[in-house]
């Protein structure tokens, strides 16, 4: 790689590296806390997992379905990068939506517009981990799960999203086994106030945070 290469590169890990998954994890907690039954459910679930904190540990906490639900619920309604990455169509041509598009044409889908989109998700704007389940209850049964693309699709799709779930496991599943959390009333509107510039610009996540009362210390 060149000298530029290698700069461009860099600022772009750097951005990907950090501030999508900071978007990703302060989005499930905003939904956590706006949605009580998910924080219960999500919580006495890691709490009756584990009867340590070392137990918990990515390959364990993988094993369980309603936290992955969880996250992949986030990532669809709070996407790290909710506008498109733009593509350039081949000289070929391309079919897109039954529509001919010529060559050399930018093209380009938003994930909050597909993960949001009625027709592919029953209640779209509300938070439902439920609906990733093997087997989701009705009306969420027939829900398009392959329109949410939080990490891309294809070759071009985030290099680093193993790490990324592996970051986003432990991080909300330590934090969930050690304290309780709630949301400041001034941020009930927290997503609805943000502005997206390819992430989203946001602003303070004003969270409650306090040692849940059965753990003992030493």
């Amino acid at each position: 790689m060149s000298e530029g290469e290698i700069i461009s590169n860099s600022a772009l890990l750097i951005i990907a590296g950090s501030e999508t998954s900071a978007s990703y994890l302060a989005g499930v907690t905003y939904h956590l806390c706006t949605y009580p039954y998910v924080m219960k459910k999500l919580t006495s679930l890691i709490r009756s997992s584990f009867a340590t904190e070392a137990e918990i540990t990515s390959s364990s906490l993988a094993q369980l379905e309603y936290l992955t639900a969880v996250l992949k619920e986030a990532g669809r309604t709070y996407p790290a990068l909710p506008s498109g990455q733009p593509r350039l169509v081949t000289e070929t041509g391309a079919f897109i939506s039954g529509e001919m598009v010529p060559p050399g044409t930018l093209v380009f889908s938003h994930p909050m517009g597909a993960s949001m989109a009625p027709f592919n998700f029953t209640n779209p704007e509300q938070f439902v981990p439920e609906r990733w389940l093997k087997d989701p209850p009705f009306p969420y049964n027939d829900d398009n799960l392959d329109a949410s693309m939080p990490f891309g699709l294809g070759p071009r799709s985030c290099i680093g999203q193993s790490l990324a779930w592996i970051e986003m496991r432990l991080i909300l599943g330590r934090l969930l086994w050690n304290f309780d959390l709630s949301l400041s009333p001034e941020c009930s509107r927290w997503i609805k106030e943000q502005k997206v510039f390819q992430v989203w610009e946001k602003t303070p996540l004003k969270v409650k945070i306090t040692m849940r009362h059965d753990l003992e210390r030493k």
